[in-house]
């Protein structure tokens, strides 16, 4: 199978170094809103073009990207977060030849995800209605903030971002199981968007897109149209063939939406 590799573009300025983020707010209704750079077009040609300035992301073993979680909330167990973080470097992968593990101890790691809150949070990025925060790429290995995604805990994270009893989010004010029902958060969903503003991409400005800039206009995997093309310009095609993604599609979904 042959496997082709676009060219690696990184600008060579200070935006990628320069601390931007993106953040997944919610507001009052519950629904999640992405602030964050966006794309000035709709025209793919041009859309690609318009990403090189955001640069890529290396993994600094020139190999692979590793990866640690920190999970500080106990709402989620670990394993549920493992999970949940792999399938969404697995949509990635299917798609490139990225490949993601999950750092030794002792290892580096590329990509960090710590769940924190806003007194926790040392960075002061954190707030009561931000949901989630990536930083874009940052290819300095002393930089802090290489890499890293927090994740507020004070939300209630599941697998599949169905609604839940209110006992398991509230138990002090709902100690009693009911049919009452409130909102949980997709963690592999918001994890997905916010890792590829971490490999280097802005919001498009159309809705249908996993990189659209509200939870009601995203995607849960990448389109044809637009994310995957975005991607293979930026770090290539894998080359999978068509019944073998369809078949890890598949597999994804059921496995990543499972309560």
């Amino acid at each position: 199978m042959v496997r082709t590799r676009a060219t690696r573009y990184t600008k060579s300025g200070d935006y990628p170094e320069s601390g931007q983020i993106c953040r997944a707010m919610v507001g009052h209704n519950g629904e999640v809103q992405f602030k964050s750079a966006q794309l000035e077009t709709t025209d793919i040609t041009k859309i690609i073009e318009e990403d090189k300035q955001y640069g890529t992301f290396e993994p600094r073993n020139g190999k692979f990207f590793t990866y640690r979680v920190m999970n500080e909330d106990t709402e989620i167990t670990n394993k549920q977060v493992l999970k949940s973080v792999e399938f969404s470097y697995r949509r990635i992968s299917i798609r490139t030849d990225l490949k993601f593990r999950r750092a030794r101890e002792g290892e580096y790691a590329d990509f960090r995800v710590e769940f924190r809150t806003v007194e926790t949070d040392p960075d002061e990025q954190l707030n009561s209605n931000t949901l989630m925060y990536h930083y874009y790429p940052i290819n300095s290995y002393t930089n802090k903030f290489r890499g890293l995604c927090v994740i507020n805990s004070a939300f209630f994270w599941t697998s599949h971002g169905n609604p839940v009893p209110l006992h398991d989010i509230d138990p002090v004010n709902y100690p009693y199981v009911s049919n009452s029902r409130g909102k949980s958060y997709d963690l592999d969903q918001v994890y997905t968007h916010e890792v590829l503003h971490g490999l280097g991409f802005p919001h498009s400005k159309v809705s249908g897109n996993i990189m659209s800039p509200s939870e009601g206009q995203m995607t849960e995997f990448m389109t044809e149209a637009e994310d995957i093309p975005r991607l293979h310009a930026k770090y290539g095609d894998r080359g999978l063939s068509e019944h073998k993604i369809k078949r890890w599609l598949k597999w994804l979904l059921t496995a990543s939406d499972r309560k």
